[in-house]
């Protein structure tokens, strides 16, 4: 996750492209490392991972419940913040589409909404209210052994639905895509990638529901499991937002060492004594003509998605005519030379 999230990061400021969904990736990273650092001293303390009856009272310390809390707390922040930068991403490629449009707004909407009130709740049920005596009182634990179990197990739920319907938002519009099949498929591998995320929240959602319904209050034992895929999905969920952006860098590396190859091959297949030589660097230019040739860096995913504007783009891309056309025009004109036919064929150079 560090690695992919350096790269992104490195592209964005790279090519001065910073944007909402990269402050929302940035805090959706910190929450994640943040929520493994909570997790760090519990485990550490070997309270988590064993059976409630194995469990000396000594263990059962008020800092115990705090970090249980801080670390579900943690959790939500972290997940919505980088679903929400996935979706912004989302609006950076497919804004010319409305109906895309429409699904990430009300995404964005969903998974504010819902996070905010997981953590409200929690926040509700888990810290000590007045006159219950404070973290680990017996009125305290007793509120927590009773909700943190539903709780979890609504939290399972809303993080599958979510990342389902983060997932499939590009599908239909790759689908519709003017471009071979291959190259579909390749595009939609980089979105589809979070179906790892998926898969862990699935995975947790069902051990949630098994610590729900166990008879035995024994939640030590039984959150330990879903607590190691909750750190799994936020990673991968950290790393499915970074790889659209980090795929430009291996693209160009990849366009750079085949061109590297390319050229040496031709200089050590080209005879000392041959007339050929490769020249790199020059251009030349006709007189007049201004030959303005774009890099083959790909760079970004709105390639793909945004078509390219008729003025500006079009000049950039390709051979542009320049003006010593049209001052012949105007000065012709001037002369009053500038009539009948030859009128028609600057007209045809010039919109050229």
């Amino acid at each position: 996750m560090a690695v992919a999230f350096v790269l992104r990061i490195y592209v964005r400021l790279k090519s001065r492209q910073m944007g909402i969904d990269d402050y929302f990736l940035v805090v959706g990273a910190v929450g994640a490392a943040s929520f493994c650092g909570t997790l760090i001293p519990i485990f550490l303390k070997d309270v988590w991972g064993r059976h409630a009856w194995d469990i000396p009272v000594s263990s059962i310390v008020p800092w115990f419940f705090k970090f249980s809390v801080t670390a579900g707390c943690l959790y939500n922040i972290s997940a919505m913040f980088t679903k929400v930068s996935i979706l912004a991403f989302y609006l950076r490629i497919f804004s010319p589409a409305r109906s895309a449009r429409a699904l990430i707004w009300c995404g964005i909407i969903f998974i504010v909404l819902g996070y905010m009130t997981l953590t409200i709740a929690m926040l509700a049920w888990m810290v000590p209210h007045r006159g219950d005596g404070g973290w680990g009182s017996t009125a305290n634990t007793e509120r927590m052994n009773v909700a943190s179990r539903q709780l979890d197990f609504t939290q399972g739920i809303f993080s599958v639905v979510s990342d389902f319907y983060v997932i499939t938002i590009p599908t239909g519009i790759i689908y519709r895509l003017n471009m071979k099949t291959q190259k579909k498929i390749g595009v939609a591998c980089i979105f589809l990638f979070g179906f790892v995320s998926l898969g862990c929240s699935i995975a947790g959602t069902v051990l949630r529901y098994h610590a729900m319904v166990f008879t035995v209050v024994d939640n030590r034992w039984l959150s330990v499991k879903f607590e190691a895929l909750c750190v799994v999905e936020l990673n991968i969920g950290v790393l499915c937002a970074c790889v659209p952006v980090f795929f430009v860098v291996l693209r160009t590396w990849k366009q750079r060492t085949e061109t590297g190859f390319a050229y040496l091959k031709q200089r050590l297949l080209t005879s000392p004594g041959s007339k050929e030589t490769v020249v790199l660097g020059e251009r030349q230019q006709k007189p007049g003509v201004s030959l303005d040739i774009p890099t083959g860096t790909l760079s970004g995913l709105k390639t793909f998605f945004h078509k390219l504007k008729p003025d500006q783009e079009t000049v950039k891309s390709g051979i542009r005519a320049m003006r010593p056309v049209e001052g012949t025009r105007r000065w012709l004109a001037a002369k009053g030379s500038l009539e009948g036919p030859l009128e028609g064929v600057f007209s045809a150079v010039v919109n050229l």
